[in-house]
This record gives structure tokens, sequence and C-alpha cells, in this order.
């Protein structure tokens, strides 16, 4: 299912732009291995999962929280609905937890986990340089 949202560039001027994170397409190797992963097997570590909420919402691409919720809905094996939405709702800072400015990096988070770039280079296939 491809993912959307809303592009204005002035009012004339709107168009539905496909989101590039669910496909594993951001240019950030560390979120594209998440999202790479979640879509083959339906599962990540919820370290994970904070580094591609803070990403998406308040730290790179300024989407609504509801947008991340509906692919990872789609896509987790373990979804469960009340979990995910109060998940996402609390790492975009939209409720309960208001430190805003502490954001997972998709670069310096990336390489404190993945010191070596193993994880990113099995799941992308992409050359690391560290």
């Amino acid at each position: 299912m491809m993912h959307y949202t809303l592009i204005v560039h002035s009012y004339r001027n709107c168009r539905l732009t496909p989101l590039p994170y669910p496909q594993g397409r951001t240019g950030f190797p560390f979120i594209d291995a998440i999202m790479t992963q979640l879509r083959l097997e339906g599962w990540i570590h919820h370290l994970a999962r904070h580094a591609v909420a803070c990403f998406l919402t308040r730290g790179d691409l300024w989407i609504s929280w509801e947008e991340g919720q509906k692919v990872f809905e789609e896509l987790l094996l373990d979804a469960d609905w009340a979990l995910n939405a109060g998940n996402w709702q609390w790492l975009s800072a939209s409720a309960f937890f208001h430190q805003y400015f502490r954001v997972y990096s998709p670069i310096a988070f990336g390489k404190k986990t993945d010191k070596n770039g193993d994880y990113i280079r099995y799941h992308t296939g992409f050359p690391v340089t560290l």
C-alpha cells in the first residue's frame, strides 16, 4: 500500500506525493534499513521504532504521527492499535512527552547502535563508510 502526503507549493499547486520512508527510500541508510527490515520481517526493535518515529514526526520529515501509525499498523506483526497510537503520540511529542528537542538522530543514533554498519549492509546492501 502506498502512503501519500499533501505537498503544498502554493494554493494553486497542490499535489499528493508518495512518502519515501515506508519503502526505505529516505536517503538515510539507518532509517532505510529499519524500514526494509519492517517490510520484510514484520518486526523491528523498539529503539528502531523510536528512531523512525522521531525521524518522521519531529526530526526530519515533519509529518503527522498518524501517517506513521498507519504504516506500522499495516506492517507490524505485533501491532496493537492502542499501544501503537499511544507510542506514536508520545514519540511525536503530541501528548504525554514534552521534551520536544530530545530527538534520535538518523545518523548519530545509527552510528551509536550499528558501529560497524553491519545492520545497514544486511538490510539495504548499501556500502557503509564510518
